[in-house]
Formats: C-alpha cells, sequence, structure tokens
C-alpha cells in the first residue's frame, strides 16, 4: 500500500500514480493523501488511479479504516487492564500537583495525542521535585496505555484542597 501526497516537488501524486499503474501495478492499493480536499482534487486523484482519497489533516480512526480495507486487516484489541481508580479525595489533597503552567503543557500534548511530549515532561517533573512523584506515576500509567482522556481528567481534578509549591 502506497499513501501519497499529491502536491510534491518534481513529481506530483497525481503522476506517481499514473507512472505506477502504467508499470503493471495495479492491485498496489494507492490511497492519495492532500490538503486540497476540493471535488476535482478528489475526483482526479480517482482517475489518475488511487483507491481512496484521505484528506488532511488525517482522521485516524479514517486511516486505520482504511488500512483494514485494503490490507484486508483484521484488528485485534487488547483487552484493556482495570486502571486503579482515581485517587480519593483524601489521596489527592496528599499530593504536591505541579504549577499551573505545567499542568497546561502536559494537557496541551495529551489533547493532541503527543505522548512522546507528554513522557517526557513527566520526566522533566521527576526531576524537578521528587515530591512530585505519586502525581507523575498516576500519569505515567495513563500514558503507557495511551489513554489521553483519563491524563486529562487526571489533570484537570480539582487542587484546591491539594498542597501547593
Amino acid at each position: 500500500m502506497i499513501v501519497t501526497d499529491l502536491v510534491m516537488p518534481v513529481l506530483d501524486g497525481f503522476g506517481l500514480v499514473r507512472q505506477l499503474r502504467q508499470l503493471g501495478y495495479e492491485k498496489l492499493p494507492i490511497v492519495a493523501s492532500s490538503a486540497s480536499v476540493t471535488e476535482a482534487d478528489q475526483a482526479e486523484s480517482l482517475i489518475a488511479g488511487c483507491n481512496y482519497f484521505l484528506p488532511k489533516p488525517v482522521d485516524f480512526e479514517q486511516l486505520l479504516a482504511c488500512l483494514q480495507q485494503y490490507l484486508q486487516l483484521t484488528w485485534i484489541y487488547e483487552q484493556k487492564a482495570e486502571v486503579s481508580a482515581p485517587a480519593t479525595v483524601t489521596e489527592w489533597s496528599d499530593l504536591l500537583v505541579p504549577p499551573v503552567e505545567l499542568l497546561n503543557t502536559l494537557g496541551r500534548a495529551a489533547k493532541i495525542g503527543d505522548f512522546g511530549t507528554v513522557e517526557a515532561e513527566i520526566a522533566c517533573l521527576r526531576q524537578l521535585d521528587p515530591r512530585y512523584a505519586a502525581f507523575c506515576d498516576r500519569l505515567s500509567e495513563y500514558a503507557a496505555e495511551f489513554d489521553d482522556q483519563a491524563i486529562l481528567d487526571w489533570l484537570n481534578r480539582p487542587v484546591q484542597s491539594a498542597v501547593s509549591r
């Protein structure tokens, strides 16, 4: 399977697809992807020989569905391990919570699914103050499961009773 942009230097995606089809790759699934989502571009990509058009920014679920369809994949979903219940208010009040600016940075990364940045920020927090360990441990559990919603929920817990810096 090939996923190609339509706008590229030297040879655009339309030309690439036409060449591949002429070289005998008729059965090779080719997906066009572009920020230009006009009906004309979509139609031209299909005429050139693409099997599917994927607009940018790429929707992850749509990409997975496309991969499943053209590669005849069957997704096997791992059973999600039971995540321990969120800390009780008493446990929460015993935590040292990082400053709001750091929580916002973590939240922005989690919202876009940038778990590399989430992990890096957690590591920085651990080095910044060892007393953040319990707070970071919970975040690390959620990050290891790529559970962005749990991270956001954890970051948005009420902090009025939390120990602050």
